[in-house]
């Protein structure tokens, strides 16, 4: 916050709200990550698929789909199927090792972020499900909860979204805009009437992995191909 205050930039953090539920949440993408890196896994099972690593990524052994690809295409069975691998692939020893990783901000930080003049709090949902793949009444639930939560926490109202992955389609969009988003923000345009729509945004991506002149050049091509 000192970098905010220092150059009076006001910032949105998105919070999934799982993590005030459950102190011990984790996102799925942490859950594959810590058990590959801890068990230098080259294979495993999951939702009874076995996938096998491939420069660096995995791929289900029969019809060779893309992990990432598999997983963000699941409704409600990925909460079994995750739940079965930690049971397989994880346990406390390895988890507590990792925290500094996994752990996301407790009501009590959020709290302390949502009280700073510069900083306003939205959601990413609850559990980061990929809103346009999954059905509409699980991601209704999805945006519902996570604002009931994050409001009673901060008791404000939390007005804008970033959606997981950009993941959207238009029952999305005008789901969030009978909650009350008003604020939803992509990562890229998905459909030809997005640049007319006034709900929606796209972000901007920064990485923390390359040199300042890099963002500036990522930066300076997004904003000429999408406009501010």
């Amino acid at each position: 916050m000192p970098l905010l205050e220092k150059y009076n930039i006001p910032a949105t953090f998105f919070i999934l709200s799982a993590g005030l539920e459950d102190e011990n949440f984790m996102t799925w993408s942490d859950i594959i990550d810590i058990a590959v890196y801890a068990n230098k896994l080259e294979s495993f099972i999951f939702h009874d698929k076995k996938f096998i690593k491939q420069n660096h990524a995995f791929f289900e052994e029969a019809t060779k789909e893309d992990f990432f690809n598999y997983i963000k295409n699941m409704g409600h069975d990925r909460e079994y199927a995750l739940k079965e691998f930690k049971s397989n692939y994880l346990n406390d020893k390895i988890v507590r090792l990792n925290n500094d990783y996994w752990k996301l901000l407790n009501k009590k930080d959020l709290r302390i972020c949502a009280e700073h003049p510069l900083i306003e709090i939205g959601s990413h949902t609850h559990k980061h499900y990929n809103l346009g793949k999954i059905s509409i009444e699980l991601a209704k639930d999805e945006l519902l909860t996570s604002k009931h939560i994050i409001e009673k926490v901060i008791q404000k109202d939390v007005i804008s979204i970033a959606f997981p992955d950009g993941d959207y389609n238009d029952e999305v969009k005008n789901e969030c805009e009978k909650i009350g988003y008003k604020n939803l923000c992509a990562v890229n345009y998905l459909f030809s009437d997005d640049r007319n729509d006034k709900r929606i945004l796209n972000r901007f991506s920064i990485s923390n992995s390359t040199t300042h002149e890099s963002n500036v050049l990522r930066l300076s091509i997004q904003i000429n191909d999408v406009g501010i």
